[in-house]
């Protein structure tokens, strides 16, 4: 336990991995609840169809789109990839809540539901990949993966809990304003961050491995 206690205290102190984790600690309990704030919202419109129509709207074009959007984080440095990922979630998150609180008719809220949703799917592979540049050791990259799978199990009361509250006390839109603002915020946040090595893959004249060049 107290090797644990230590690594995580090492996570914690360091500046960028402790940026990248209070991200995603933001990130994760708001995807949750935006599917909530959609649900109810399609609900209110049209009922247990509507729901179903919206949740396959919502869900097609990401899972088609995410093999793609992942491969963001490999064509430029990791670290700028996951801010633009939380930047772009935040500016769809906002334009929604902004589609809701004026009440636009339902095709430009899930157009711009749909655009978020893109956009989250990829925050999570990124998020993992940054994490083996910004630790200094494998132990502390241990306790960084271990902080996010508990960020994960945090989430799946809290994302609908946080939900629940905000559609009850003003509706739909205040969800996706929180998240547009917490996650506008953190992909700010995190273009401060520098990963300290990279790994890029080489080969050598004769054929060598691929190697890992800090």
């Amino acid at each position: 336990m107290g090797d644990v206690g230590r690594n995580v205290t090492a996570v914690v102190r360091d500046r960028s991995l402790r940026l990248v984790l209070f991200a995603f600690a933001m990130f994760r309990p708001t995807e949750s609840a935006q599917w909530i704030a959609i649900l109810v919202y399609a609900y209110r419109d049209g009922g247990t169809g509507a729901m179903g129509v919206a949740a396959v709207a919502l869900l097609a074009p990401a899972a088609v789109l995410a093999p793609f959007v992942a491969q963001i984080g490999d064509r430029m440095p990791r670290e700028r990839a996951l801010a633009l990922s939380y930047l772009a979630q935040g500016l769809s998150a906002g334009l929604t809540a902004a589609a809701l609180a004026a009440e636009l008719p339902s095709p430009f809220v899930y157009a711009t539901a749909v655009v978020l949703n893109v956009a989250i799917t990829a925050t999570r592979p990124t998020h993992l990949s940054v994490l083996p540049e910004l630790a200094e050791t494998p132990a502390q990259l241990t306790a960084a993966n271990a902080l996010t799978s508990s960020l994960e199990g945090f989430a799946i009361f809290i994302g609908p809990l946080l939900a629940g509250v905000m559609i009850a006390v003003e509706g739909p839109w205040l969800v996706f304003a929180v998240m547009g603002v917490a996650l506008t915020v953190m992909g700010l946040a995190v273009l401060a961050v520098h990963a300290r090595s990279r790994l890029v893959t080489t080969t050598s004249p004769t054929g060598g491995r691929p190697r890992g060049i800090p």
